[in-house]
């Protein structure tokens, strides 16, 4: 999942059923070094059903984004755990 993400993350979210409400989706990959902050259109207008299709969750955004991280660290331990090359 994870190399399918990082070379077409639309394509490969969506044959996992998560649909994004956008024409360009990038996926990008922290390293020990390097961090990335994704910050919002400031003018994006996204209907509710839109926005819980982003953020995966009702929390907070906080919330939110946690359980994000928590996912995918744990898709990248079940990687490492199970020999899946994590390209």
């Amino acid at each position: 999942l994870r190399s399918r993400v990082m070379a077409d993350p639309k394509a490969a979210l969506a044959e996992e059923g998560v649909e994004l409400p956008f024409d360009k989706v990038e996926a990008v990959e922290d390293t020990p070094e390097t961090t990335h902050v994704a910050l919002t259109d400031p003018n994006a207008e996204l209907s509710d059903e839109q926005m819980e299709a982003v953020v995966g969750g009702t929390g907070t955004p906080l919330e939110n984004h946690n359980n994000m991280i928590a996912q995918w660290n744990r898709m990248r331990w079940y990687d490492t755990q199970h020999g899946v090359p994590t390209d």
